[in-house]
C-alpha cells in the first residue's frame, strides 16, 4: 500500500524513506546543481569545426571558451548555436560567427559557493580553478 507524501520541514516521508525536496529559498552548493552534459569549443575554432563536434556528440548545452586576456565563457543551448551558426561561412572562427563580447559573457562561479536558487542568474558557468565543472541553466520564461 502506497502513502501519501506528508510534508515535513523540506522533508517528503514516503514509504519509510526521506527524499530532500529544496525550496526556493534552500541554499546549495553549486557542484550539486551543475548540469554536466555539454561539449566545450575553443572561440577560435572555424564554425565547420565547431558544428562538426556539436551533431558528433550531441550535447544538451555548448560552452564557447574564449582566452585573450583572461578566460570568458559563454553559454549557449545547442538549437540556439545551431541557429546561429547555420547562418555563418563554414571557415569564419567561432568568436566571429556568434559576435562573442565581453558584456555578454556568461558568469562563472566557484562550485564551493551556496547561492539560494532564486538568487542565481538564468545561466551560469560552474569553474573550478582553470576547469569547467558544469553550467546551471534555468528554463526561460516565454514571453
Amino acid at each position: 500500500m502506497l502513502k501519501t507524501p506528508i510534508m515535513t520541514n523540506q522533508f517528503y516521508y514516503l514509504s519509510r524513506r526521506y527524499i530532500y525536496k529544496p525550496s526556493l529559498y534552500t541554499p546549495m552548493a553549486l557542484r550539486h546543481m551543475a548540469q554536466k552534459r555539454y561539449v566545450m569549443l575553443r572561440a577560435d575554432l572555424s564554425v565547420g569545426e565547431g558544428l562538426a563536434r556539436i551533431y558528433r556528440l550531441e550535447p544538451n548545452h555548448v560552452i564557447v571558451h574564449r582566452t585573450d586576456y583572461r578566460d570568458l565563457y559563454y553559454l549557449f543551448s545547442t538549437t540556439e548555436i545551431q541557429f546561429l551558426l547555420r547562418k555563418s561561412n563554414i571557415q569564419m572562427p567561432l568568436y566571429w560567427a556568434l559576435g562573442l563580447h565581453e558584456r555578454d559573457r556568461t558568469p562563472t562561479f566557484n562550485p564551493s559557493i551556496t547561492i539560494p536558487i532564486d538568487k542565481l542568474p538564468s545561466r551560469a558557468i560552474v569553474v573550478e580553478g582553470a576547469n569547467v565543472v558544469g553550467f546551471i541553466a534555468q528554463p526561460r520564461k516565454a514571453m
